[in-house]
């Protein structure tokens, strides 16, 4: 049994009048994702819809848009279509498995699932929902750690919103999502039971985000970003097992936890408290209000300003201090403008690599004043150094890209890569990273560096696979540099000599000839491959 297209000309209005039964969903809204058909039928001049979705020779099936129907029998799908339009039931024709728009997502699903061949006892048509299901909200109930560069520091926030959903395979929905024997389903009868997942891949994405170096205050209006970053993380679990997809992730509000509420007020005032003028015009209004008070003393004024001029005693010098100091730094900021130079030194490494240095530079550069810098200490470079590997020729490639794609083609450019390679992770993404360095590049020498130039600093001189068997087992802490060995030249070349033994000289020849190369340079190229010589190619040949 299968379905075929209606004829064009019995569409229409008078549906009822044409045709014994029509089949159409029953009441498919919004959050709808999947539901029975239902019959209409001809009564008193009028259609009125039935509760009975089974079907039988010749019954119409009407398809919408944006709708994928599924002819079921005994829990197994005896044909689909995902192409709008009405069709007919047959029980002479094979399964017409129209796929319409969804056609390889639904091709490569149809191993799961047993079509067809039986035959037919109770047929029933279903519809599936292939509209954007919008409005799914989230709360998470825990607190997130988000490491904010900006920041410096790592905040607790709980974040609400919606999120989107859309089913882009059917089929693997209906095998691996849909209750057996289930005549409709809600997307709240499901969004519970997969809201964990949800979650667990929202606290990996908004890692993702921090790694990437997005600050917190624009997480809300990332929605779109986000949302890709769902997408990746929920690959496997969501399209690839159950055939949905998250479409977008929308952050409604965000809110931290106390102490990094005070880390945030802390850092803004700090930036704020960073223009010189700014502390001045502090500085004098902290003057003004003690003055003010003074006057307002209950004991008298004079006494106030008794009290005051003790005070100030002991914290003029405090006061007129931070007062030359603003003035001297609005001085330093004249001087510039005048061309004057102007060092900013620093004890937290390298001013302008991950450092508030940057900010400053990109200043000048916006105010037209030129910038150089005197070598210092940065991460990478101090990692180096004490690695214990090669430091004439390094590579330093930060962070590896979240993108699938991306990171997967900067792998298979580190394949190659004989230098030294330097690599920044964080300490929740470190198992993951070397299980993809160790899959991507086989077992190499690296050092794993932590807390550099703190109190709790470690290099860790092992292997790829050790350092992934020791941090299964240790969680890892503190901020991590991989300093990587480089691919051995010798090994590079020794493998290509043995890809080039297990092939005869007659295939090896073969190559260069097609290139259009001349025999007598083909056998010096092939001499030159083996690392032999051209009379020993020769030889070969003739035998």
């Amino acid at each position: 049994m299968g379905i075929i297209k209606a004829a064009a000309h019995a569409v229409g209005t008078g549906l009822a009048d044409q045709w014994l039964e029509a089949l159409e969903p029953d009441n498919m809204g919004a959050q709808t994702v999947f539901t029975k058909g239902v019959q209409i039928r001809k009564g008193k001049g009028e259609n009125g819809k039935g509760s009975d979705n089974m079907v039988t020779e010749g019954s119409i099936i009407h398809v919408y848009p944006d709708q994928f129907m599924l002819l079921v029998d005994g829990g197994k799908v005896v044909d689909y279509t995902a192409e709008p339009g009405y069709y007919k039931v047959s029980l002479d024709t094979q399964p017409s498995l129209m796929n319409g728009t969804l056609g390889k997502a639904v091709k490569e699903s149809l191993g799961r699932i047993r079509f067809g061949g039986i035959a037919p006892t109770a047929q029933r048509v279903y519809y599936i929902n292939l509209q954007e299901i919008r409005g799914l909200k989230f709360g998470t109930k825990n607190a997130i750690n988000y490491f904010d560069s900006f920041y410096n520091a790592e905040l607790f926030l709980r974040a609400h919103g919606t999120y989107s959903i859309k089913i882009t395979d059917p089929l693997k929905f209906y095998a691996e999502v849909v209750p057996k024997n289930a005549e409709r389903l809600e997307m709240e009868d499901i969004n519970e039971q997969y809201l964990n997942e949800f979650l667990e891949a929202l606290q990996t994405s908004i890692n993702q985000m921090s790694a990437d170096g997005i600050r917190i205050s624009y997480v809300p209006s990332k929605s779109m970003e986000l949302g890709k970053y769902m997408a990746n993380v929920l690959d496997e679990q969501w399209k690839e097992l159950r055939g949905m997809e998250i479409q977008s992730v929308g952050i409604a509000s965000i809110s931290y936890d106390e102490t990094s509420q005070e880390l945030i007020n802390m850092r803004n005032k700090g930036a704020m408290m960073g223009d010189p003028s700014v502390r001045e015009g502090y500085v004098q209004s902290t003057i003004a209000e003690g003055l003010k008070g003074a006057g307002t003393n209950s004991n008298g004024a004079m006494a106030g300003y008794m009290g005051m001029g003790f005070g100030m005693q002991n914290s003029g010098a405090f006061m007129g201090a931070a007062s030359a100091t603003n003035m001297q730094q609005m001085q330093m900021n004249r001087q510039m403008q005048q061309g004057q130079q102007i060092a900013l030194i620093t004890d937290a490494g390298t001013p302008g690599i991950s450092d508030p240095g940057e900010e400053l530079v990109a200043m000048c550069h916006e105010a037209g004043i030129p910038v150089t810098s005197l070598p210092g200490p940065a991460a990478c470079i101090t990692a180096l150094t004490i690695s214990g590997l090669s430091t004439r020729r390094f590579a330093f490639e930060a962070f590896l890209p979240t993108d699938k794609k991306e990171k997967q083609a900067i792998l298979e450019e580190l394949k190659e890569e004989t230098r030294t390679t330097i690599l920044y992770e964080a300490p929740h993404r470190l198992v993951r990273t070397l299980e993809e360095l160790v899959a991507a590049l086989g077992n190499r020498r690296v050092t794993i560096c932590r807390e550099l130039t703190k109190k709790h600093e470690t290099a860790f001189l092992t292997t790829l696979e050790d350092a992934l068997e020791y941090y299964r087992q240790e969680d890892p802490r503190g901020e991590c540099v991989i300093v990587m060995e480089g691919r051995s030249r010798r090994e590079m070349i020794e493998e290509k000599q043995r890809a080039w033994e297990e092939m005869s000289l007659e295939e090896h020849m073969k190559i260069y000839e097609d290139q259009g190369i001349g025999r007598k340079d083909a056998m010096k190229m092939v001499a030159k491959d083996r690392g032999i010589s051209k009379r020993e190619v020769y030889q070969g040949l003739l035998d």
